[in-house]
């Protein structure tokens, strides 16, 4: 299976310190000529290759940031430039979670996305954990807390209903 990094928008609402993105300075969105231009060469590479799959991994900067509409357009895309290969097309994101909400949930759900990847800013282990437990001191707990608790949880329950 052929996977593509489709780097769909380069902005982002973090500022990581690992992240070229927020160096760069751009605030550029793939604009739908050419998103569509790029499903067209796809179907027309799965047409040729019968028995070829490709994963399209959406990445950015923060993905989440294309907004549902954006998302709805690639179905809409997806649908007439890919009508018979569609279905061998796989989606899966890259994103902050900091911006997705049940709107952008409904999209992915309809573009078939089932995985979602995250990474955040490096917190040394031994800033969350002594002797094996919680830190609850660390300055890093609390964040943590509040990612797990306000991120990761409710948007595993939401893609999976």
């Amino acid at each position: 299976m052929i996977t593509i990094i489709f780097k769909a928008v380069e902005k982002c609402n973090s500022n990581c310190v690992y992240c070229e993105v927020i160096a760069k300075r751009q605030n550029a969105i793939m604009e739908y000529g050419l998103l569509k231009e790029v499903l067209q060469k796809i179907n027309d590479y799965l047409v040729k290759y019968t028995e070829e799959e490709i994963n399209i991994t959406w990445h950015g900067g923060e993905v989440c940031l294309l907004g549902a509409t954006y998302f709805l357009k690639a179905i809409e895309f997806l649908d007439k430039y890919c009508p018979t290969t569609k279905k061998r097309i796989r989606h899966a994101i890259q994103s902050n979670l900091t911006l997705i909400n049940e709107e952008i949930i409904d999209a992915f759900k309809i573009l078939g996305i089932k995985t979602v990847g995250t990474s955040y800013e490096y917190i040394p282990l031994d800033a969350i954990l002594v002797n094996g437990s919680i830190n609850t001191k660390a300055p890093h707990c609390e964040w943590v807390t509040h990612f797990m608790t306000n991120y990761f949880e409710p948007i595993t329950g939401l893609m999976m209903r």
